[in-house]
């Protein structure tokens, strides 16, 4: 197919690149150079409209849909790892299990974008247990191994473990539910020795408490979405503190109103316009209670003119158990990869001397 070089192509040639010279040294650039430094550039609908210009430009199209359609699969398998959607993913990942081995760009339910990452190394990063079993499955482990060494190479290591770490760090999300118990508490103390109960430092200290409060809520909007599924599974609570050893883990986000104990939100997708939403004025609490429940309402039991004094013994308790909870997590899932480092490691050194 040969289709010249018109007038009308001309004028849309310099509308879309500036300039309809630059297609004339751009067709006198070898082959290799258009496809392998220029062609990733170019939009589909660029490539398309060059692919009209003549045969070799229609050709180099025909090799960017084909990338582009080798992209399609990893980038949707990736993307529900980052959403916690494990069927979905496996589903995927079933059709062509070759897929895993491609790392490409996904941006998590946090708004974090990874460059170049593949799906293993995603559950890595979040600590996503569940995840990283499945996808073991399908992904021959000497490619497992690879991955696993390049996520945790030091000398070398990749774009996102510099702009995100090594791994989810659970440590300022419990650091921060640790300073609402501890002003939570002080607010109690305060109140049962009626000293200064309705002074302005006493207000001052109640106003502290949801000031921290808030910062958890915006913290909890960080975590991946295997940490949200575990507040908010529906066959067990936090407390008793669970061993994080079960081998499924359900995919559900559903929060429920405190006073009205109905399904009012979720916690993934973000919402960020809706003031009642996760890191927005509230923050999940689970505990011991049979649902994840969020409010902001709660933090006004703190003032001096409140009488809810047994709703604040209940709620530092609860809050007590999500602390303990959360610590257990991140122990029980490092731990894990540990245990996985161990593994490949194993299975590296037996391929080498084979």
């Amino acid at each position: 197919m040969i289709i010249f070089w018109s007038c009308p192509m001309r004028s849309i040639w310099k509308k879309l690149f500036g300039s309809s010279d630059t297609f004339y040294y751009l067709q006198q650039l070898p082959e290799d150079l258009q496809r392998d430094h220029v062609l990733p550039f170019l939009t589909v609908p660029e490539a398309q409209f060059l692919a009209l210009t003549n045969q070799k430009m229609h050709r180099l199209f025909l090799e960017k849909k084909e990338v582009l359609h080798r992209l399609a699969l990893p980038r949707c398998i990736l993307q529900a790892v980052m959403e916690g959607d494990h069927e979905k993913a496996e589903s995927l990942i079933q059709k062509n299990p070759q897929a895993l081995e491609v790392a490409c760009d996904g941006t998590d339910f946090s708004g974090r974008t990874f460059k170049k990452i593949t799906a293993f190394q995603y559950a890595l990063w979040a600590l996503d247990r569940h995840r990283w079993q499945m996808i073991l499955k399908y992904l021959p482990i000497e490619i497992a191994a690879k991955q696993f060494v390049e996520h945790m190479s030091e000398s070398h290591p990749p774009e996102y473990v510099k702009k995100h770490g090594l791994h989810y760090d659970f440590n300022p999300l419990i650091r921060s539910l640790q300073k609402v118990i501890t002003q939570a508490q002080e607010c109690l103390s305060q109140r049962e020795s009626r000293i200064h109960w309705r002074s302005i430092s006493s207000q001052a200290l109640a106003l502290a408490v949801f000031d921290w409060w808030h910062e958890y809520g915006e913290l909890q909007r960080k975590v991946p979405a295997h940490v949200a599924q575990e507040f908010c599974r529906l066959d067990r609570a936090l407390f008793p503190t669970p061993a994080f050893n079960e081998i499924e883990l359900p995919r559900t986000f559903s929060l429920f109103s405190i006073s009205s104990a109905e399904t009012m939100q979720l916690w993934f997708p973000l919402v960020s316009q809706e003031r009642k939403s996760v890191g927005r004025f509230a923050a999940v609490l689970r505990g011991s209670l049979n649902k994840a429940y969020f409010d902001y309402d709660f933090v006004l039991y703190l003032l001096p003119v409140s009488n809810h004094r047994n709703e604040i013994q209940t709620l530092i308790a609860q809050q007590r158990y999500d602390c303990v909870a959360l610590q257990r997590l991140r122990q029980v899932r490092l731990n894990e990869l540990d245990l996985l480092k161990s593994s490949l490691n194993e299975i590296a050194v037996l391929r080498s001397i084979i």
